[in-house]
């Protein structure tokens, strides 16, 4: 009796799958326009731009260091700060924590 040969599959098919968040080109400016909310009048809209870039996770955060940088306004400053430490130390789930540098 001849040894049997386990049956081949007909066709081999190898898929990779990306996940990219938050890649799209307009959430820089979405992020620019947050940071300006920082240091608006209302406390409430204050509130709210810092919860939306909260939101927004590790994506926000190499542009509010940049933006960190240029800040003249002490509450936008006081709330950048916050925020970067948050997001460094608390990610959204689903994100790697950054060392700090």
């Amino acid at each position: 009796m001849p040894a049997r040969q386990p049956a081949q599959p007909r066709r081999t098919s190898r898929v990779g799958l990306v996940i990219v968040r938050n890649i799209d080109p307009a959430i820089l400016s979405e992020i620019e326009n947050l940071v300006t909310q920082l240091g608006d009048p209302k406390w409430d809209n204050r509130e709210a731009a810092s919860k939306r870039l909260r939101d927004l996770g590790l994506a926000a955060k190499p542009k509010l260091e940049a933006m960190l940088k240029t800040s003249k306004d002490p509450e936008i400053s006081f709330r950048i700060e916050r925020l970067i430490a948050a997001l460094t130390h608390n990610p959204q789930p689903g994100e790697q924590p950054q060392p700090n540098q």
